[in-house]
């Protein structure tokens, strides 16, 4: 029987609002240290390290979210394995902590019990003492019948995207896992967020624009009809861009960047 989930992975310390080039798997893979990726320059002291084990704690409780509690969170473990040392005073404590605990038996065990734990959470090192990032996996309750397209996950993008917000944003930054071995597709997460991201300033740019373009047309033609049909044409090529976009693939370029601005 298959035995796999949809994953999102919450990464702590990458810059959410830097431009991101995906890869052609549209997947980000933090451990690799992806020359792409900019990093927020975050301090992981006391208060952070407590932050990310209690967001750890209540995405696994939430049903919703997370298949049957499973979550890979490396800083819950390094908890039970210190514990009362445990949270470090300062980044640079935690650092040595983490390399410590990478060496110890109880981590041996959790690696032997389930392969997942050695990429599906940790953290990225920073020179010899410093934390870049720290990332936690969870398997979502996403139907593995269900595509990876928009259409199909989309549901559950604005259910993680809304609980992100809710416990640590703009400090993590969520995204979908998927295994290519199960041919499911191109990662869509990258896509939703750009869509997300469009509508949510379409009301304040477009919109406006829009507004004003029916005015003015009224204004200058005394025509609904005339006014009425440009403004669709101004739509539906605005669409049309939207969709050369989408159709490009998983990737904003020089070509998708000029369709973009040209509408």
């Amino acid at each position: 029987a298959e035995d796999w989930q949809y994953g999102v992975y919450f990464v702590y310390g990458l810059d959410s609002a830097a431009p991101i080039t995906y890869p052609s798997n549209g997947q980000i893979v933090p451990e690799k240290e992806d020359e792409s990726l900019v990093y927020a320059k975050l301090d992981f002291g006391p208060e952070r390290q407590v932050r990310i084990h209690d967001d750890c704690v209540a995405t696994k409780k939430n049903v919703t979210l997370t298949h049957e509690r499973e979550g890979y969170c490396v800083l819950s473990e390094l908890k039970k394995w210190a514990g009362g040392a445990w949270p470090y005073d300062d980044e640079e404590k935690l650092r040595a902590a983490l390399e410590s605990f990478y060496k110890s038996a109880h981590y041996a065990d959790l690696a032997n019990l389930d392969d997942a734990w050695r990429t599906k959470t940790g953290f990225v090192p920073d020179g010899d003492s410093g934390i870049k990032a720290i990332w936690n996996l969870f398997n979502s309750t996403i139907p593995r019948e269900a595509s990876s397209a928009p259409t199909s996950v989309g549901r559950w993008y604005a259910l993680w995207d809304a609980w992100a917000e809710e416990r640590c944003a703009p400090e993590c930054f969520h995204v979908m896992l998927q295994y290519s071995s199960y041919n499911i597709g191109t990662a869509s997460w990258a896509q939703l967020r750009f869509f997300s991201e469009l509508l949510r300033e379409f009301g304040s740019s477009v919109g406006y624009s829009l507004l004003v373009a029916t005015v003015l047309l009224l204004l200058s033609t005394q025509n609904w009809v005339v006014a009425l049909c440009v403004v669709a044409t101004i739509c539906a090529t605005v669409l049309s861009a939207l969709a050369c976009v989408l159709a490009a693939g998983n990737k904003i370029g020089a070509i998708e960047a000029t369709y973009t601005v040209l509408t």
